[in-house]
């Protein structure tokens, strides 16, 4: 299958293109998605797409410097550029490139976008006719992952160790692949089966099978512990990262590999307050943090406004260095509710800002990213480092930025999505109220604002729903749901986990 990549700053955009596409009968595989185009360039680099939909106005990289990255790259792709009616200019350049084709985000219908599709694959199954394919790299996707058994006929029992990187991982995941796949596969102290795997282009991951008749759980935990030890060793003379890998239970091979794996990743919380120790193990963590309830976690909202509107910045640095250093000297809260805090303390001081008019993409574009960021840190110290810098930068702002003059329309559009988050409301919406196109209203919404449209939609909405997840109201997930303005429950916990790192349930538990 013809593999895909979407690149485009707006999640809706990305979503609806990939929920409203059959990939699978068209014989397209999606790879991913990307919101700018550094993201994008890491991800071709580790496993280069067949057709790249590739948004042209962008953070941090736009479309066509990502367009010409590739060309001195040498690397050779199908591009087709999902455009706006003020992309023009940059359409015709990136024509001169050799892109396939472009789509008109806001008026192309499904049907249309899927031709455009269906044309460029014409197109490279043509050139390909008399190619011979080249090999590609096994890929463990989802679909397959979440309810996998009996891969190991004779192996009963089996172990996963996966392995996270503390910056940038993504980059190395091809030569920690290949490593491991020549180190690892063919050892012969074990007794059973090593297997590696890549997770849907992410790092890989180890399976280690073998028969409780010639070896039991507690022996092989050991052993294949121990060999994890040795190869992290390995791998740091190879990589320039800080590595770290986390080993699951034993489970038997009826047990889903989702719930193995996710105790793979569980396990990394034992590393959490350690500097040192590389290699984490989920049974080590039974008992190593105390039960927490979501209702004692540290509410920074009301304390960070106040402080803000007075301008006692000191103070709130000197609050947030606080509650770090006593987390540091307990060393015994669930890392889970640390992020949870973390994540809500960085809301605090974003809508600080939005009091004045500002988000936190005028502080810097990286930090629009601070959920994901957050939920995949898995360091005290690096958590700590992350928040303490968002929440110097936030200060720094505001003490050398007055309040921000918006225009009244885009104010009275912000005024609109406050009040109707909650209903089915879309661009065109807003720009009747404000009696504007809605092109120009995208626009100056960009302009005015630092992000989209929908993704400023989308931030109100999550907030809003964290709000009441927070709460003691008792409501469902799926009343939560409709009530910010989301009809489908599953669609919601989807976009949810994406913006926060957490489902809605976890989020509610304080998990």
């Amino acid at each position: 299958m013809l593999k895909v990549l979407i690149v485009d700053d707006e999640f809706i955009v990305r979503a609806g293109l990939i929920s409203c596409m059959n990939w699978e009968q068209m014989g397209l595989s999606l790879m991913g998605e990307a919101s700018n185009g550094k993201e994008a360039l890491e991800m071709i680099l580790r496993e280069t797409p067949d057709i790249i939909l590739l948004d042209l106005i962008m953070p941090v990289m736009n479309g066509l410097e990502l367009i010409q990255k590739l060309d001195e790259l040498n690397i050779h792709t199908n591009i087709v550029i999902l455009s706006c009616h003020e992309d023009y200019s940059y359409v015709r350049q990136a024509f001169k490139h050799g892109v396939r084709d472009y789509i008109l985000k806001l008026s192309s219908t499904p049907d249309e976008i899927t031709n455009v599709i269906k044309d460029v694959v014409k197109k490279i199954l043509e050139s390909r006719e008399n190619v011979s394919p080249l090999s590609e790299i096994t890929v463990f996707k989802s679909s397959e992952f979440l309810d996998e058994k009996g891969m190991f006929p004779g192996k009963n029992h089996y172990i996963i160790a996966s392995f996270h990187f503390l910056d940038h991982f993504m980059t190395d995941s091809l030569l920690l692949q290949h490593l491991l796949a020549n180190n690892m596969v063919n050892d012969s102290t074990l007794s059973g089966s090593l297997h590696t795997y890549l997770l849907e282009g992410t790092t890989p991951f180890i399976v280690y099978s073998f028969s409780p008749d010639e070896l039991s759980d507690e022996d092989a935990l050991h052993k294949f512990t121990g060999l994890i030890e040795e190869l992290h060793t390995y791998l740091m003379e190879y990589l320039k990262s800080s590595l770290r890998i986390g080993i699951s239970g034993v489970s038997e091979t009826n047990k889903p590999f989702s719930k193995t794996f996710r105790e793979s990743q569980k396990a990394l919380d034992e590393l959490f307050y350690n500097d040192i120790k590389p290699v984490g193990v989920y049974s080590h963590l039974i008992g190593m943090y105390p039960p927490d309830k979501s209702s004692d976690r540290i509410s920074f909202q009301h304390n960070i406004e106040e402080l803000t509107k007075r301008q006692s910045y000191t103070k709130l640095k000197d609050l947030v260095l606080h509650y770090f250093a006593k987390l540091r000297k307990s060393a015994s809260t669930d890392p889970r509710l640390i992020k949870l805090d973390s994540i809500d303390l960085i809301d605090s001081l974003n809508n600080s800002l939005r009091v004045q008019n500002y988000t936190l993409s005028d502080v810097d574009e990286e930090y629009l990213y601070y959920y994901q960021n957050i939920a995949n840190m898995h360091s005290f110290r690096q958590l700590t480092s992350y928040v303490l810098t968002i929440t110097e930068s936030v200060c720094s702002f505001l003490e050398s930025n007055g309040p921000r003059n918006i225009r009244r329309d885009i104010l009275n559009a912000i005024d609109y999505i406050e009040e109707h988050y909650g209903m089915d409301i879309s661009l065109t919406d807003v720009a009747n109220y404000i009696n504007i196109s809605k092109n120009h209203l995208s626009y100056l919404f960009k302009k005015e604002i630092g992000q989209t449209f929908s993704d400023y939609l989308i931030q109100v909405r999550i907030q809003k729903a964290k709000e009441l997840l927070n709460s003691s109201s008792g409501l469902s997930i799926g009343e939560i749901a409709e009530r910010v303005g989301f009809n489908d429950t599953g669609y919601f916990s989807k976009v949810f986990k994406k913006a926060t790192g957490f489902s809605p349930y976890n989020y509610k538990r304080g998990l």
